[in-house]
């Protein structure tokens, strides 16, 4: 490895880099996946982002970003805002974050993006979280020359996310880097994993150079207050199965210190938080555990401290759970060099021999407490750590991991069914049991969803518990609502909500509004589900207090003649920093598609697909009820071939006049794939063998699908006189053959089953996420100044 690297990890990050960090970079630079097995603390996060750091800082990446996935929100959080410290600052590149309850960036346009498991595999297989049903092809676009990092994968169900993963490493392996981390996974598994990657994993088993010790204790009965006070230290994490219990806990622990005048802070974090709250609370947290803190604190919190939380207690009580994921929370005890530490891990049967309730598979959960009750060592080592995971998941996980490679031709099956119709199943592809978004609020109607108002999770079987006790008991108020969203092509995103009157009603959402009279928000509780005892008001955050005010703005477009949009759109394709954000995906995509000029063509096949994405507007429909609008009701004379006309929605008479029929556009997708179609068939001859009809289909379905992930059909139409003069001159110096477009009906719906082959699908991926983002990025330009001096919100057509 260069010296240069170590240079520059060291510069970044304040140390020099282990050499296993050295080993992983030598890989990944050379474009190879990646497998780490890594004890907690070892810096399996700085392995993996350094080398795409120091990729773009000598201008040749690995990759055009990094999509970083974890299985918990508040570790995604956490490390987004650890990295963004650093990176930010000295690199200058663009670290955010997109999860549930912070859906700050639901595209994955940052450099770096941290998100969850969830999030990346439902936007892989065409349901994604972050965006409405029409938006969902634009996120999957950014898997095309990425680096995705999966950070202890071995949490994921292999029934689901796991199995999925699998099948997106395989479909993708030609146009993505992948990058699997563990700490805790037994080495079949590990070995299994490696194979299918192609690749050879990079194994640190033993960090004793950090020369840290910890002991362990078993203790037969549950964790109480009783038992934290009595084994508390200075620093103390406390780490409880359920949220409901961690709150419980906590209020018990904050009466009871109170009680006996004991002067000690104790803070409470888990997933169902406000993200300023969290925030709030993490800060907090890394005051008082970070490596050299010295006063006292209690933390009580669930597994969302488990995996990549940078954090050092003396002493971690826990309840008992499966051994990787104890391993986990060990690692938040004495993580640093010459730290000592205690872990003590109590009993989930109470004195009735009832067990407490687990999201854990008991199984799993009965072998942990078999090792540690034969096995307990007087100090872990790293050979008792990989004697317990062996013991309790080597038998099992191999199984389920076998059983999941046999079912992956399935699983192919129906991801590509559902990439087809969209019409795929969240929880047989991503996770069984996911969660949903909550709001608090009494008024939903009011809220803006791009203003992002503040959310929590909750598992989706506990709001169907919640949501059917409340409904049996309360009738005299709606208990909450659920969001319908429409779904239309040239529409923006908008959206009603309907009371709840039955469980049946939020299946399937990804977001509900419950209101403040069945549930409770405290700062330092989060929200407590009924029963919850206390008369305490519910708080709402300021945004939400607010965001009536700025409820219901409206759209607002400027006259935009054909020729002028497609120039400024051609613009942005053009722009250097678009070719060099782009540069790893063009050059997968080149080698792959075989194309004659390489990334030169991908580019130009790119700014084609731009230039003529609208072109369905050129219709005598479309542009006989814009020349109306801007002749007979704004009085202007108009002799052009029209994009968009002027309209401002805060004039009550732009907004009555505008649905009358007479100004009916109609859609314009599907037309403009059907128009395009004999200069996407000579633009195909640039490829090579069968990579021709690949690069047709993926042309056509882009434009087809650039306004909603699932349009196919249109209507009858005839295309406007100077038609094709005016595309000729806007594909000026990129098609500059004559134009000649198709005025013949043809149905296009059987061209989404071209999706199920790779190929197809990424270069369709890559062409519509750049369409469309591109699409959006005009109207903010052409817009940009404005917005603020009249308050109109400028709408984005193509979402």
């Amino acid at each position: 490895m260069d010296i240069g690297f170590q240079e520059f990890f060291q510069e970044t990050f304040g140390n020099k880099p282990y050499p296993y960090q050295v080993q992983v970079a030598e890989q990944v630079l050379l474009d190879k996946n990646m497998v780490l097995v890594a004890p907690t603390g070892a810096g399996k996060t700085y392995a993996a982002l350094a080398p795409f750091l120091y990729s773009k800082k000598i201008g040749k990446p690995v990759a055009d970003r990094v999509i970083y996935a974890l299985p918990l929100r508040a570790l995604a959080s956490s490390l987004h805002q650890s990295t963004e410290e650093i990176v930010k600052e000295k690199l200058g590149l663009d670290v955010t974050l997109q999860m549930g309850n912070q859906p700050d960036d639901p595209y994955f346009q940052g450099d770096i993006v941290f998100t969850t498991i969830d999030q990346l595999l439902s936007a892989y297989v065409g349901l994604a979280f972050g965006t409405s049903a029409p938006a969902s092809n634009i996120p999957p676009g950014a898997l095309i020359g990425a680096q995705v990092i999966i950070d202890e994968f071995h949490l994921l169900s292999y029934q689901e996310a796991l199995l999925t993963f699998l099948e997106m490493m395989k479909r993708l392996k030609h146009f993505t880097q992948f990058f699997v981390m563990t700490a805790t996974a037994p080495s079949e598994i590990v070995d299994r994993i490696s194979l299918h990657l192609n690749t050879t994993p990079i194994r640190l088993s033993n960090m004793n150079q950090l020369n840290r010790t910890r002991s362990l204790q078993w203790h037969e009965e549950p964790l109480s207050v009783d038992a934290i006070l009595k084994s508390r230290g200075d620093k103390t994490l406390v780490v409880i199965n359920t949220v409901d219990r961690a709150q419980q806990l906590y209020l018990e622990l904050q009466s009871r210190l109170v009680d006996e005048g004991m002067h000690l802070p104790v803070r409470c974090l888990h997933s169902r938080m406000f993200e300023k709250d969290r925030q709030d609370t993490e800060k907090w947290v890394h005051e008082r555990f970070y490596k050299k803190a010295k006063a006292p604190a209690i933390l009580v919190a669930t597994q969302v401290v488990e995996v990549g939380l940078d954090i050092s207690a003396d002493v971690l009580i826990t309840d008992l759970c499966p051994a990787n994921a104890l391993l986990q929370r060990a690692g938040r005890c004495a993580r640093y060099e010459e730290e000592i530490g205690k872990i003590h891990v109590f009993s989930l049967v109470d004195a009735e021999g009832e067990r407490l309730p687990s999201p854990y598979d008991v199984e799993r959960l009965c072998l942990t407490e078999e090792f540690l009750i034969s096995n307990v060592p007087s100090q872990m080592t790293p050979e008792f750590e990989q004697s317990i995971v062996e013991y309790v998941h080597g038998t099992l996980d191999v199984k389920e991991l076998n059983e999941a490679f046999l079912d992956l031709p399935a699983r192919a099956d129906v991801i590509e069914q559902s990439l087809v119709s969209g019409e795929g199943n969240v929880q047989e592809l991503v996770r069984l049991i996911d969660n949903v978004s909550v709001l608090v609020h009494n008024a939903p109607e009011s809220l803006r969803l791009e203003n992002k108002p503040e959310r929590v999770s909750i598992s989706t079987f506990r709001l169907y518990k919640l949501i059917k006790q409340e409904l049996e008991k309360v009738k005299e108020y709606d208990i909450g609502w659920y969001p319908i969203f429409e779904k239309s092509q040239s529409k923006g995103l908008e959206v009603t909500w309907a009371p709840i009157r039955s469980e049946r009603d939020i299946r399937g959402c990804s977001l509900v509004c419950l209101s403040p009279q069945i549930v409770n928000y405290q700062k330092d509780v989060g929200l407590l589900l009924p029963p919850f005892s206390g008369n305490r008001k519910c708080l709402m955050s300021k945004e939400q207090k607010t965001d009536h005010a700025r409820a219901n703005q409206p759209f607002r477009y400027v006259r935009e003649t054909y020729l002028e949009h497609v120039e400024r759109i051609r613009s942005l394709f053009q722009h250097e920093e678009q070719l060099h954000m782009f540069r790893v995906a063009n050059d997968k995509l080149s080698k792959q598609l075989r194309g004659q000029d390489g990334q030169l063509l991908i580019a130009y096949v790119a700014e084609l697909v731009g230039a003529l994405h609208d072109v369905g507007k050129l219709t005598k429909k479309y542009q006989i009820a814009v020349r109306k609008w801007q002749v007979q009701y704004r009085n202007k004379d108009e002799s052009d071939l029209l994009a968009h006309t002027d309209y401002d929605g805060l004039n009550p008479a732009d907004r009555k006049e505008s649905k009358k029929k007479m100004y009916e556009r109609g859609n314009h997708a599907v037309e403009g794939a059907l128009m395009s179609l004999p200069i996407f068939d000579e633009t195909a001859l640039r490829f090579d063998g069968q990579a021709q009809e690949h690069a047709y289909f993926a042309m056509v379905l882009a434009i087809m699908r650039h306004h909603n992930a699932f349009s196919e059909n249109y209507k009858e139409f005839s295309i406007a006189k100077r038609a094709e003069e005016i595309v000729g001159k806007s594909l000026s110096g990129l098609f500059d053959g004559g134009v000649q477009l198709n005025h013949e009906a043809e149905d296009l719906s059987s061209y989404k089953n071209r999706l199920i082959k790779p190929d197809v699908l990424a270069l369709y991926w890559y062409l519509v996420r750049r369409v469309r983002l591109n699409d959006q990025l005009s109207q903010r330009l052409l817009h940009e100044g404005k917005e603020d001096q009249n308050g109109a919100r400028i709408t984005v057509d193509s979402v």
